[in-house]
């Protein structure tokens, strides 16, 4: 059974219990295991699940004096038994993420790969049925180890693990065994790390990052919604919002702040205008039929990736250019561009930058209005002349050379009629005579626009 979306956070640190609830169901557990607290800490919580975890102290250089030895030494190795309850009473599934944190750590010790950990469900080897492993070489103070990675549980049954830590046999530097570390093992179980804003009482919403990772963050525009048709609503709906999306790094208790667009006011009769919508939304407008339009909420949509992510579109590293190519499209044959983005660390850094063409730009419609910011299908560029053309974005405006690791591409066409453009192909360069094809072929127009992002 695979674990659905995942939304609600609480988080425990030094036996202080703090709570966060962000429009759904997570919860976020961790725990210090000094001496005085090792009994097991229960968190339980009204969404439809909890956690317990006993893990029977703190780690330190008190608990034994190390000396290079094997990890079942019981009198020179740590042998901890870490033990997790998970509580389902209303959801299907949880995950688990459980960590190693290092408070403080000797440089000798973080300077030698003999000093290790293990993590396995076997009591009496650090080598069989083992979860992870390594050495803390090269770690410092604030840094964790991940044991367990979104372990994914579905039935309330305890589980036991069990935690290694020693100096290898093979550590000659006598220095190694008078040092000072300490370890604490802390975690959380999720249900749901998804939270979705909507637009209310026009106004801005804000999300505070449960935990330090990666975020992805899409946005929708507000919908445009029916008209008013001879005093009456008519049966066609309005154009779809624009979309756009993006990943960031967030440090744990960052808060960030979504523009969510509203509705704009229903239609009205009497000739006059429907109200303009929230962040952007516009007017409605009316005509001798009195027909009016309003709109439909926009949407931001937040989603928890985890601490790492893995660049799987290299292709996107290293880019000065960007570069779109059409040849008319189903509807006319014109060359109509909307919008091009770039976006790296949340930021849109194609926004201002130079356009230049294989032709020269219709005088009404700039090829500036490519990097405006804007998704309005109705502010677009046209090429001067028909036939195969291509527009290229510049993100260096320095021409200093500068490159960019991109996060995403976007691309828009004139899309208000679903049109689709013939001979579409999306390049990038580094100095713009070697172009790599990032998106290709033909496809029907969206105010969602065409992505590709380098974690997909």
């Amino acid at each position: 059974m695979k674990i659905r979306n995942k939304k609600m956070l609480l988080f425990l640190i030094g036996g202080v219990i703090a709570l966060v609830l962000l429009g759904g169901t997570f919860a976020y557990w961790s725990w210090r295991l000094d001496v005085s607290q090792r009994t097991t800490i229960t968190l339980t919580y009204d969404k439809g699940f909890s956690c317990t975890a006993d893990g029977g102290g703190d780690i330190t250089s008190q608990d034994k004096q190390l000396i290079p030895a094997s990890c079942t030494n019981t009198n020179y190795a740590i042998q901890r038994t870490v033990t997790v309850t998970p509580q389902l009473t209303s959801v299907d599934a949880i995950a688990l993420n459980l960590k190693l944190k290092i408070d403080s750590i000797s440089q000798v010790l973080s300077g030698t790969e003999h000093f290790k950990y293990a993590f396995t469900k076997d009591s009496s080897s650090c080598t069989t049925d083992v979860i992870t492993d390594g050495s803390f070489y090269g770690k410092e103070a604030g840094d964790t180890v991940d044991l367990l990675a979104f372990k994914e549980y579905i039935l309330s049954e305890p589980d036991v693990y069990y935690l290694y830590i020693w100096l290898d046999s093979e550590e000659t530097n006598n220095a190694t065994m008078d040092q000072h570390f300490s370890f604490t093992v802390g975690g959380g179980c999720i249900s749901d790390t998804v939270t979705e804003l909507t637009y209310i009482n026009g106004s801005y919403r804000t999300f505070t990052a449960p935990l330090e990772g990666y975020y992805k963050i899409e946005l929708w525009g507000a919908q445009g919604g029916t008209s008013m048709l001879n005093n009456a609503l008519s049966s066609l709906a309005g154009g779809k919002g624009g979309y756009t999306s993006g990943y960031i790094y967030l440090n744990q208790g960052e808060v960030i702040y979504a523009y969510v667009g509203g509705k704009g006011g229903n239609g009205l009769k009497a000739k006059t205008r429907a109200t303009a919508g929230y962040n952007g939304g516009g007017t409605g407008a009316h005509d001798n039929a009195d027909d009016e339009v309003y709109g439909g909420d926009g949407l931001a949509k937040i989603t928890y990736i985890g601490t790492t992510m893995e660049r799987k579109n290299l292709v996107l590293n290293g880019v000065r250019y960007i570069k779109n190519c059409v040849n008319g499209s189903s509807s006319t044959t014109n060359n109509l561009w909307v919008e091009i983005q770039a976006v790296k660390d949340g930021v849109n850094i194609a926004k201002g930058k130079s356009v230049t063409g294989t032709v020269s730009a219709d005088s009404s419609y700039p090829y500036t209005r490519i990097v405006d910011g804007s998704i309005d299908t109705e502010i677009y560029a046209k090429s001067g002349s028909n036939g195969y053309q291509c527009v290229t974005v510049d993100l260096d405006n320095t021409n200093n050379g500068v490159t960019y690791d991109l996060d995403e591409i976007a691309v828009w066409h004139y899309y208000d009629d679903g049109r689709t453009f013939y001979d579409n192909e999306t390049y990038v360069s580094e100095d713009g005579i070697t172009w790599d094809t990032v998106i290709s072929g033909n496809y029907a127009e969206s105010s969602t626009g065409k992505h590709i992002n380098a974690w997909e």
